[in-house]
């Protein structure tokens, strides 16, 4: 199952963020929408801010350490 998230610049604004999230969950009520998504072979979930920052970080402590354990060097 693929996985999306949107991301925005670290310094917009609170505000902004959260219309934009508004929108985007508003976005994947609809019928169309969500079929398309599905279709392209995605799960569709939608969430907050904060659920996406916590899921995020877990993944950073669980992969972080697979990463360190097999020495990846990024050029």
């Amino acid at each position: 199952t693929l996985c999306t998230s949107l991301f925005v610049p670290a310094s917009t604004p609170p505000a902004l963020v959260g219309k934009l999230n508004a929108e985007v969950n508003r976005a994947l009520k609809d019928r169309s929408v969500r079929d398309l998504l599905k279709k392209a072979g995605m799960q569709v979930l939608g969430s907050t801010p904060e659920e996406l920052r916590q899921v995020l970080a877990s993944d950073f402590v669980r992969w972080g350490g697979v990463v360190k354990a097999a020495r990846v060097q990024i050029d």
